[in-house]
């Protein structure tokens, strides 16, 4: 009966320490280095010819059979890199350990993830790039090429956005029936809302018409509606002319 086939990640494991030893074992009963097994895989893009020539006078002392176990030298050397790398993701070892540790790489990459979905979901057909990095925290800016074809956009955000904005659920507003981007958020203090447990915000929001976009410029109070239907919405748009608008959420 074979042994542990109810830990299959044991068996894989116990596989590769034992395909470990039997190479390590035939390299040093031939002779052989890394280089000789890198220069029998046809794969290798550098392969050292004069490598590649002694291990096939190696190979030429046996029969076929034995010459078939040879071959398979360079993809189980191969199998056991691949395993020992996958080993050492997300341990001390690995080079990006660090990585969870810095409040800035991870909120930054969740922002580039979770805002070029937003894009890619509410505007496929829009070329928009989003650039955020430490240079961008201040306020948003967008540029865009709107004599080319593609009319290629960037949208520079602050790193912050995923946690400002994103997990709150303030990322979508729909004005003028489309759904608008809303790039940052600013919470704002109105005593008569507060004492009704509304929260108020001031945000930036992109619109897209055509491809091109448009941060708002928008006078007068307007009713806007959050495309998330995990909120009720009301609110308000800046009186005066300026990129930005107040939302006031319930």
């Amino acid at each position: 009966m074979i042994k542990n086939l109810d830990n299959p990640k044991y068996v894989k494991h116990m596989a590769f320490l034992k395909a470990h030893d039997v190479l390590h074992f035939n390299m040093q009963e031939f002779g052989l280095d890394i280089e000789h097994i890198r220069a029998s895989d046809y794969n290798y893009a550098h392969r050292d010819q004069k490598k590649r020539e002694e291990f096939d006078k190696l190979k030429s002392c046996f029969d076929y059979s034995m010459q078939q176990f040879f071959e398979g030298m360079p993809k189980l050397y191969e199998a056991v890199r691949k395993h020992r790398k996958e080993m050492q993701k997300g341990s001390m070892i690995c080079s990006t350990f660090m990585d969870q540790y810095d409040i800035w790489k991870s909120a930054i990459a969740d922002t580039k993830k979770w805002s070029q979905i937003w894009w890619n979901e509410n505007h496929p057909r829009t070329s928009c790039k989003v650039k955020c990095d430490k240079t961008t925290l201040g306020k948003m800016r967008m540029e865009q090429n709107k004599d080319s074809y593609w009319k290629e956009a960037k949208l520079f955000i602050s790193p912050l956005w995923y946690h400002k904005v994103y997990k709150k659920g303030l990322d979508t507003v729909q004005y003028l029936g489309r759904p608008c981007f809303v790039a940052d958020v600013k919470k704002v203090e109105i005593a008569r809302l507060s004492a009704d447990s509304i929260n108020a915000y001031k945000c930036n929001i992109v619109s897209v018409k055509a491809g091109e976009l448009t941060v708002f410029e928008i006078c007068g109070w307007h009713p806007i509606r959050l495309a998330r239907e995990d909120h009720m919405l009301m609110a308000m748009v800046g009186h005066r002319l300026r990129q930005s608008m107040q939302l006031v959420l319930s």
